[in-house]
């Protein structure tokens, strides 16, 4: 089973889909992620087999990732900056 993800942050989320997937039989779980910021990560042993970019804290808008239901429409990726972030 491979899960597609946007971004693997603190890895919470992705951990609980992964152990979902094994307890509803999944022989074998990945995870692909668009945005990986590992320095955030709290916790270990997530198998991200596949990661388009390693990323700072910096948030990203743009190709369908938005903030606060604005710029998911842009082609590509942004990093805000701190102020446009806040």
């Amino acid at each position: 089973m491979l899960i597609v993800e946007d971004a693997a942050d603190t890895g919470l989320r992705l951990h609980v889909m992964v152990e979902l997937v094994h307890a509803l039989g999944a022989a074998e779980v990945a995870a692909c992620v668009l945005l990986d910021r590992p320095q955030s990560r709290l916790v270990a042993g997530l198998p991200l087999r596949y990661r388009g970019f390693t990323v700072g804290e910096q948030l990203h808008v743009g190709y369908g990732l938005e903030l606060g239901g604005r710029h998911g429409e842009l082609p590509d990726l942004h990093a805000l900056q701190a102020a446009a972030a806040a």
